[in-house]
């Protein structure tokens, strides 16, 4: 099929309206409010948050959510399991297929993951990296064994006399003067 102009498609309703299908099943369709999805199975016809905002690519990411917004599910079950979870970003080949219920969590790499589906602001970097605690930062898997980085100080960061300088713990750094 040549298509010269624009292709006008209606949203998606369900499995059968405004939908691109693949061999049978939804492939490419943006059910609910304001979301994307991009895969054989990639999000569903069953969410109901008022929201939306969801964006997925890859093989059922965002499968099963319900009332989750806010998502950003790429690879392959990205975010499978996450039903009411919000503002979590997963990047990787089963990246946070874990989280259900969590929130403002973060996962980039193949089975990057939390250890329990309810974490709050917990972040995997890595292949299987697991995070086992909300508010935690969790780089690589237990094969690492460095962690390595260049850190010089080149630039002023605040002048003499800043705002900053009046917080609890604040150290000024200067550089050339």
């Amino acid at each position: 099929m040549d298509v010269p102009g624009n292709l006008t498609m209606r949203d998606s309703t369900g499995p059968t309206v405004g939908n691109i299908v693949k061999a049978g099943a939804p492939f490419i369709h943006n059910f609910g409010f304001n979301n994307t999805f991009i895969g054989s199975g990639a999000g569903n016809f069953t969410m109901t948050h008022p929201f939306g905002s969801n964006t997925a690519t890859g093989f059922q990411a965002l499968h099963s959510n319900i009332n989750g917004f806010n998502n950003t599910a790429s690879g392959r079950t990205a975010l499978l399991s996450n039903t009411i979870g919000f503002n979590n970003t997963a990047s990787g080949d089963d990246a946070l297929s874990s989280n259900t219920t969590g929130n403002y969590n973060t996962a980039f790499g193949s089975n990057a993951d939390v250890s329990a589906g309810n974490l709050t602001n917990a972040t995997a970097i890595g292949f299987g990296a697991i995070v086992n605690a909300s508010n935690k930062i969790r780089l690589g898997n237990e094969a690492v064994t460095v962690i390595e980085g260049l850190v010089g100080l080149t630039a002023r960061l605040w002048s003499v006399g800043s705002a900053r300088t009046a917080e609890p713990g604040y150290k000024r750094f200067l550089h050339g003067g």
